[in-house]
């Protein structure tokens, strides 16, 4: 449970800080969806050595806790592969072309030069203008590169989210299963001798 926080909290990291090419295109056409993947992902790190502290300590309240804790993460898990089907599956371009509409001329030059582009369905469509975007350009229109790149993102991240969720139910029974055998006895007893036939 944690590496699986730590693989989703890293991505995004390198998303927050541009530290990929398609970082910036991430954060202005999905920024709130950056923010629920890095609160889920805080929030796996955080239960899973919760989880950790109660088996090292053999704690039965942790344990309880951490049980209690795994469902609503399993929700949040859900959320986040719901949210990006449900974005990705109805028509996208007509999303993303009313959420082009909606940007500021500065998301819009942002998106613009990282994806080699001008406007949205050409250079004379919603544009933010620039040395590399004016009027006589050659640059193709953003609407291809941004759904193809969106489309695949999206397919990737619901995918991987609706994966894990069969492995986090085995965690919530091996939870359960430990936070009911844990007791005061428990591992505290030396192990007993063994009787050697002769």
């Amino acid at each position: 449970l944690i590496s699986i926080g730590i693989c989703s909290l890293i991505l995004s990291i390198l998303t927050w800080f541009k530290l990929y090419l398609r970082a910036e295109v991430i954060l202005v056409i999905s920024g709130s969806y950056v923010i629920l993947v890095t609160t889920v992902s805080s929030c796996t790190i955080a239960i899973g050595i919760l989880g950790y502290l109660g088996i090292f300590f053999n704690n039965r309240r942790l344990l309880t806790f951490y049980c209690v804790f795994l469902w609503p993460l399993m929700a949040g898990i859900a959320s986040v592969g719901y949210v990006a089907y449900r974005r990705q599956l109805w028509n996208l371009e007509a999303k993303l072309q009313s959420q082009w509409r909606g940007l500021t001329n500065a998301e819009r030059q942002r998106v613009q030069s990282n994806l080699h582009c001008c406007g949205y369905l050409d250079k004379n469509h919603f544009p933010a203008y620039t040395n590399k975007c004016f009027p006589r350009t050659t640059l193709p229109g953003c609407r291809g590169k941004l759904q193809r790149f969106m489309a695949s993102g999206l397919k990737i991240t619901y995918i991987t989210a609706f994966a894990v969720l069969p492995g986090h139910l085995l965690v919530i029974f091996a939870g359960l299963l430990c936070s009911n055998h844990i007791t005061n006895k428990f591992a505290s007893d030396p192990p007993p001798k063994l009787h050697y036939q002769e």
